[in-house]
This record gives structure tokens, C-alpha cells and sequence, in this order.
């Protein structure tokens, strides 16, 4: 996990290696090292990350979405949770709940 987080430290991403009891993460945080550093990255190498096409998808439409500062409108928010519900997973309520 180390060497994942110094390749994204070359590449100009931000990232800090965390360790827990259990496990070792590469964290990147934050709006704009995401957005505009690490989602870029990804997506020249997207087919390596073929089983996570919807959620690299879901994550760079709300980047531009919170980029552009429009997540207090109430279309934006509708359009938001529609996403998140419309990808395949395993829950306990639907849409409507």
C-alpha cells in the first residue's frame, strides 16, 4: 500500500498512508485533489478499474457538481440521490423510503 500511495505522491496527488488495527488504507482527501488530481489519473487507466465503471462515473458527476457549487439546489440534490439509488447494490429500501 505504500508503494500505491507514493506512485499517486508522483503523479500529484495528495495521499497519506493510514494504519489501523486491522488494515492499511491510501487515503486522498479533500474536494480538489480528488477532482482535479486523482479522478484524471483514473480515468486514463479506466479499463484496469472495470468492476468500479459506475461508481468512477457517480464520483466525477458530483465532483463537477460540487466544483461548480450548485450542491444547495434543490434539483441538484434530487439528481444526487437518484444517482446514488440507481446503482446496482444491496439495500433495504428503495427509492422512495
Amino acid at each position: 500500500m505504500g508503494l500505491i500511495c507514493e506512485f499517486f505522491r508522483q503523479k500529484g496527488v495528495q495521499a497519506s498512508l493510514r494504519v489501523d488495527k486491522h488494515y492499511v488504507y491510501c487515503t486522498v482527501e479533500g474536494i480538489d485533489n480528488v477532482c482535479n488530481n486523482l479522478l484524471p489519473l483514473l480515468e486514463k487507466h479506466q479499463p484496469l478499474f472495470f468492476w468500479k465503471q459506475h461508481q468512477l462515473k457517480m464520483t466525477k458527476q458530483f465532483g463537477k457538481l460540487i466544483l461548480m457549487d450548485s450542491r444547495n439546489l434543490l434539483p441538484v440534490k434530487y439528481l444526487l440521490i437518484k444517482t446514488i439509488y440507481s446503482i446496482d447494490n444491496d439495500r433495504n429500501y428503495d427509492l422512495d423510503h
